[in-house]
């Protein structure tokens, strides 16, 4: 039974390294959609910023 249980004990490791990874994986593909999300946001608050410029030049004339 030694070679099953070495076998087994393999198996134990290659799962939890495989767990891990991911875990790993759900947390990066986490923090760059909450990065992608933030880009957005930004960029779209940066075209609201230049509408409102562009308001203000066309008020000015």
């Amino acid at each position: 039974g030694d070679e099953y249980r070495r076998l087994a004990e393999q198996y134990s490791l290659e799962q939890f390294e495989l767990d891990r990874f991911k875990k790993l994986t759900q947390k990066d593909v986490k923090s760059m959609y909450d990065k992608t999300l933030e880009d957005k946001r930004t960029v779209k608050q940066m075209e609201e910023a230049l509408d409102e410029e562009e308001d203000d030049e066309l008020r000015v004339y």
